[in-house]
């Protein structure tokens, strides 16, 4: 998993390409901080070419781990710290 920001964390292999955070940040937020990237059984969902989500307009509202049905987006919790880079 990645650090998103100071409160929330993305697990990568929980998600299913469901797209409610894509849908909420577009369509509620009226942002686009998530989108789809690669073709084929290589997509996922991510920030725009995969780049860190501190580059793109996210507002941090926490819509988008609200929306996620996996835990795939969520918030971080006390003690969980994400691998070194």
């Amino acid at each position: 998993y990645t650090t998103l920001s100071r409160s929330s964390v993305r697990d990568p292999d929980n998600c299913i390409n469901w797209a409610r955070c894509i849908r909420v940040c577009i369509e509620v937020q009226g942002i686009g901080a998530w989108g789809y990237v690669g073709r084929g059984l290589g997509m996922q969902i991510a920030p725009p070419f995969d780049g860190p989500l501190q580059e793109t307009d996210c507002e941090t509202c926490g819509q988008c781990l609200t929306a996620c049905p996996t835990g795939a987006l969520g918030p971080k919790r006390a003690g969980l710290r994400a691998p070194a880079p």
